[in-house]
């Protein structure tokens, strides 16, 4: 069986992308990465859909959405994909503001 999905807290985002060793997708819509985005991420879209698909299926993958919902549906989509080092990072934007940089916006009203 695959690797589970690893939940990720948002100071180990931080040191991956310090590093350059996780690829970040951001699952949120256009709506919610106007209000609060992180300029690593990358949007789930059709073309970063294709980059991921003809990665080396260990490439590191981490997904980030608002507390981290969402982001561990597609995390747990990618790992049945064949992907085996997927993370969720948990707490989502909404701890990477209150813990890691307090300039992201925080907002409500999404899960």
């Amino acid at each position: 069986a695959p690797e589970p999905v690893k939940q990720m807290t948002v100071a180990e985002l931080k040191t991956a992308l310090d590093n350059n060793s996780v690829v970040l997708i951001d699952v949120r819509g256009s709506e919610e990465r106007a209000m609060a985005s992180l300029e690593a991420a990358r949007p789930m879209d059709r073309d970063t859909m294709q980059e991921i698909e003809a990665m080396e299926k260990d490439t590191p993958l981490a997904f980030i959405c608002h507390v981290g919902n969402r982001s561990q549906v597609a995390a747990e989509h990618f790992r049945k994909q064949g992907f085996t080092n997927v993370s969720n990072v948990a707490g989502g934007i909404d701890a990477w503001s209150k813990e890691i940089d307090s300039t992201v916006p925080t907002y409500g009203g999404y899960n």
